[in-house]
């Protein structure tokens, strides 16, 4: 995990390009959610591993979801917002159905491992 981050459960979590976990940010890769919380806000980079689901369905907030957003892609611009734009925001997965107002059934796009670099 990258230094002086903290991650909250459930948080949207990236890979950066040396491999440490990070909060979204657009052109990177998207790895997972958090399934804890994770404190390095006065560690360096790499002092802490990061746990984290990268497959399943999650239920998301999405601004004026409604039942047409079912089949859609979906991309995040920050650890805890999602959108349809794909412009340079990392792919999270796809929109299942409407689980609410303004929360959508996303199911996880899935990654190649849990862990990232220590």
């Amino acid at each position: 995990m990258k230094g002086t981050l903290k991650i909250w459960k459930g948080g949207l979590i990236c890979v950066d390009a040396d491999g440490y976990a990070v909060k979204p940010a657009a052109g990177l890769t998207f790895m997972g959610v958090a399934v804890d919380t994770f404190d390095n806000l006065t560690g360096a980079d790499g002092d802490i591993r990061v746990d984290l689901d990268t497959a399943g369905d999650y239920c998301l907030p999405f601004a004026g979801a409604s039942i047409a957003d079912a089949g859609t892609h979906m991309y995040c611009t920050d650890d805890e917002t999602i959108t349809a734009t794909a412009s340079t925001n990392p792919y999270v997965g796809m929109a299942l159905r409407l689980h609410g107002v303004d929360t959508l059934l996303v199911r996880l796009k899935g990654a190649v491992t849990p862990y990232l670099a220590p």
